[in-house]
């Protein structure tokens, strides 16, 4: 059942205070049914706490509470749109807080949402744009000033989790005023859809391993150890000193991200290479003895000099890539000894991407003892 509310005239907003917090989760759309999320959801990021409800119709523009339930200054409003209204759908494969922030939405050709009262800095947006009455209706979402530019949303079915162009685009931005611009257009004959957004202001939750959980939860949860105590996951706290950049892929604007895992002592053998954000397609390690930044594929190639590849290539799996490297045998035993130091990356294909058909992770270096 779905019940629809032409939206009215278009409120502007000129807003300036004091701000306290800058960490915002919005439910757009008529929240009565379902209601908005609980604090403890927190979607995609991971970031729990207060839910604004957003509805255009009734509380245009809206003052914002912070996560933490607190007034900030802050306010969101809808200063244009081609068609938009307010609805409700329902999805049976989609329950609890996930419906909650799903189910209820914005249809429109266009849209565009102004923020202000932001302090100035770096903030991740997270726009939810998935359409639960009509999986495959896509919707580009666009952040003013945002290097990852437009991306579009809205690809498939819901596989019971959030997924990067599936139910949401993920944007970084610098904002500078206090204001920020976000905007949606529909794509194709479908109008587009748009239910929710987080704003996180860049160092509010620490994920070192960039998989979308905090540290914190990878630690308690298990996902992580910590095997000297530190707090820090141990992939985080391993012998690499990252370099170079990981370009944007068909599954995470922000790149693959490598970490190198376990010991730079070549006899204690324990040396793993673990890639983060990586479409599930094959791919293969290799290392290097100096740095570069070479344009190559859809990426850059950060390692060279004489090359060693690490063979087979091998598929990931969950969007990551991992593997062990025995030091013990050839050629490994011959290349990695003590005194060498040595940058790893990781090559993959993603057809999807590019024109190219492949790609490159960021590089770490190793200075092996």
């Amino acid at each position: 059942m779905k019940k629809l509310h032409l939206l009215g005239a278009l409120a502007s907003l000129a807003l300036v205070s004091s701000v306290r917090a800058q960490s915002f989760n919005i439910d757009l759309g008529d929240s009565t049914l379902p209601p908005s999320p609980a604090n403890a959801y927190a979607a995609a990021p991971p970031q729990a706490g207060f839910w604004n409800t957003y509805t255009p119709l009734l509380s245009d523009p809206l003052s914002l509470v912070d996560v933490a339930g607190q007034p900030s200054g802050v306010a969101i409003a809808l200063t244009a749109s081609n068609l938009a209204s307010e609805s409700a759908g329902d999805n049976l494969n989609v329950d609890g807080d996930d419906a909650a922030l799903l189910e209820d939405h914005i249809l429109c050709q266009s849209a565009v949402w102004d923020l202000t009262g932001l302090s100035d800095g770096g903030y991740t947006v997270y726009t939810y744009a998935w359409s639960p009455d009509t999986p495959g209706r896509q919707t580009q979402i666009e952040v003013a000033g945002s290097a990852e530019g437009p991306q579009i949303v809205g690809a498939s079915d819901w596989s019971g989790m959030h997924e990067l162009g599936v139910t949401y685009a993920r944007h970084t931005v610098s904002v500078s005023g206090g204001s920020l611009t976000l905007s949606a257009v529909n794509v194709g004959v479908n109008v587009g859809t748009i239910n929710g957004f987080q704003l996180i202001p860049d160092g509010a939750i620490t994920d070192c391993n960039a998989n979308g959980v905090p540290d914190d939860d990878d630690l308690a949860a298990g996902t992580s150890a910590d095997a000297n105590g530190n707090g820090v996951p141990d992939e985080c706290d391993g012998p690499g000193t990252k370099h170079c950049v990981g370009a944007a892929n068909s599954f995470d604007a922000a790149g693959a991200s490598l970490f190198v895992e376990g010991s730079a002592i070549v006899a204690l053998d324990d040396l793993r290479l673990h890639t983060y954000r990586v479409p599930n397609t094959v791919g293969m390690y290799f290392y290097g003895p100096t740095r570069v930044q070479h344009p190559f594929g859809d990426g850059l190639r950060c390692v060279g000099g004489q090359i060693q590849r690490v063979q087979p290539p091998l598929s990931a799996s969950n969007n990551q890539q991992i593997r062990m490297l025995d030091l013990s045998a050839a050629p490994h035993s011959a290349r990695i000894t003590p005194g060498v130091t040595l940058s790893f990356q990781l090559w993959y294909r993603d057809a999807q991407a590019g024109a190219s058909g492949f790609n490159f992770s960021d590089a770490a270096e190793v200075a092996f003892h």
